[in-house]
Order: C-alpha cells, then sequence, then structure tokens
C-alpha cells in the first residue's frame, strides 16, 4: 500500500497501478520511476517538459504556503513581507544559474550589450 500523497505536484502525475514504483505524467503520458519516493524527479520532469504548467505548480505551492503560514500564526503575512524572508539555499542556487555567464541567455544577453556600447 503506497503512503498518502500530501505534494499538489501529485496534481500533474498518477501512481502505476501495477508498479507502484513507478509515476505517470498525466499530461505527456511518460512513466518515470519513483524508486526513492520523492517528488523531485516528478517537479524537475515538469520543469523541464512542461514549464507553463510548472509556473503555475510553483504559484500555486507558494500561496498555499502562504495560507498555512497565516493559519498557523494567526496573523496575515503579506506579499512584502513574504518577500523579505530569508531565501532557501535552492533558490539561491537557482538564481546563481540564471546569472551564468555560460548561460545561453546571458551569452545573448552580454553579445548585444556589447554590440550597444559599440555604436
Amino acid at each position: 500500500m503506497s503512503p498518502p500523497i500530501k505534494s499538489s505536484i501529485w496534481t500533474y502525475f498518477t501512481i502505476d497501478k501495477n508498479d507502484p514504483e513507478m509515476s505517470e505524467c498525466k499530461i505527456c503520458n511518460k512513466s518515470d520511476s519513483r524508486k526513492r519516493r520523492t517528488t523531485t524527479s516528478l517537479k524537475n520532469h515538469q520543469k523541464s517538459m512542461h514549464p507553463e504548467e510548472f509556473c503555475l505548480f510553483q504559484s500555486a505551492n507558494k500561496e498555499k504556503e502562504l495560507k498555512e503560514k497565516n493559519d498557523e500564526t494567526g496573523a496575515i503575512v503579506t506579499p512584502l513581507q513574504q518577500a523579505k524572508k530569508q531565501r532557501s539555499l535552492e533558490e539561491v542556487l537557482q538564481k546563481e544559474k540564471k546569472c551564468d555567464t555560460n548561460n545561453p541567455n546571458s551569452k545573448k544577453i552580454n553579445k548585444l550589450i556589447g554590440e550597444m556600447i559599440a555604436h
């Protein structure tokens, strides 16, 4: 018997009835192993294969977290207060990847800035 599903990422996936070690994407029907029983591979699949849905998932998740914080403390946490919170290591590393000089978008922007300065 499988453990209860808690993550909202499961909105986009199902557990294979014949093999509980496998999950299937509801969007593209791709099967994936879930031997470690974490949702990381599901999130990574969605992020790389279905970026629009991933953005929706993240937005819904942030709203849910904000609501849970409000419910726990009894105080209302405003978006500004949420923005001021300390970023997680994962968030910092994601930001670093975006600014990486080897990132194709960074290379394109750097080239355009160089052309603008040269003219």
